[in-house]
């Protein structure tokens, strides 16, 4: 649920700032960028911890939690050259824009997880029933 809430909050204060929120201003940026880090940072560090354990298990914890970061950190690879063809081509706005679209993405797929996670749940209830 922290990421489903996190990521699509997230994509709501980036389409905010492709819609250049705060237009004019030197603090409304400033505070939705930082919106942003703390929306994305909190569910990112639950993912790398809690949701690997749920990935890996006892015995596979450790490699899941690897694979989560190497992928984060591989996509933090490619987003950097991504982003700033982005921006350069299309400019800031069309670059949140895309970041907000990639951030509802990752919520429809941390829903999707919640869904798959609270059926595994009902399925252990009712066993042990």
């Amino acid at each position: 649920m922290l990421l489903l809430v996190g990521l699509l909050l997230a994509s709501l204060v980036l389409m905010a700032l492709s819609l250049n929120a705060g237009h004019g201003s030197r603090v409304w940026p400033v505070v939705l960028v930082a919106a942003v880090a703390f929306l994305t940072l909190g569910p990112y560090s639950f993912l790398a911890g809690a949701i690997a354990l749920d990935f890996g298990g006892k015995q596979g914890s450790g490699t899941a939690s690897g694979l989560i970061d190497g992928a984060g950190y591989l996509g933090g690879v490619l987003a950097g050259d991504g982003m700033a063809r982005i921006s350069v081509t299309m400019g800031w706005n069309k670059a949140f824009l895309t970041l907000a679209v990639i951030a509802f993405l990752s919520g429809i797929t941390a829903a999707w997880f919640l869904r798959e996670e609270r059926k595994i749940v009902a399925r252990l209830s009712a066993a042990a029933a």
